[in-house]
């Protein structure tokens, strides 16, 4: 076999191998793109009223906005950011899962009243939060839980430009850790 037929024979080999690669990132985007769509179709259908902003959020209400992880291989710098005047919390440690942000102050947020794709609703549900509203008089936001018998419990509190990574790290003042326990939250809190 001559040089030139070998040549030819790798040459095309590499082409058809890249070809395959290529169909299948293509078929991996498609189907990643569909579960994409499906899981926005879902938090529209489990959250009346709320209407789709971007290709991956959701504004469950004027103020209150739910974002889907970005896809694989996307570069995650905005997502994990909390934009200024935001109070930004993710259903994951280190910014993690699905994303809920406020941004109107001095009134509370039931995270009963919205919900993931899966169908469960925000209650109990967060792992990591940062305060990215502005300071002044309304200087943190406040996070607290229900205790089962029509009481609240202060988790704790969260500084403007500040936040928290991993709540299993934190510590309430009743010796528990903040972690999948936040049902409410003000912000703004004076």
């Amino acid at each position: 076999m001559s040089i030139k037929i070998l040549r030819v024979a790798v040459a095309l080999m590499a082409t058809m191998a890249a070809t395959l690669a290529l169909g299948g990132t293509a078929q991996a985007t498609q189907k990643e793109g569909s579960e994409r769509t499906q899981a926005i179709r879902e938090i529209l259908k489990l959250n009346p009223g709320s209407k789709q902003v971007s290709s991956d959020s959701v504004e469950l209400e004027p103020g209150v906005i739910m974002s889907l992880p970005p896809a694989e291989g996307t570069d995650m710098t905005t997502y994990l950011t909390c934009e200024w005047q935001w109070l930004c919390m993710w259903q994951n440690k280190s910014g993690g899962g699905n994303k809920l942000r406020f941004y109107d102050c001095d009134r509370w947020y039931y995270l009963e009243n919205w919900h993931m794709p899966d169908g469960r609703d925000w209650r109990d549900r967060i792992s990591s939060i940062h305060n990215a509203q502005s300071g002044g008089s309304k200087g943190r936001a406040e996070f607290v839980d229900t205790l089962g018998n029509g009481a609240w419990h202060t988790v704790g509190h969260v500084d403007v430009q500040d936040g928290r990574a991993d709540l299993s790290k934190d510590m309430s003042s009743d010796g528990r850790t903040w972690n999948d326990r936040i049902d409410k939250v003000w912000a703004c809190a004076s």
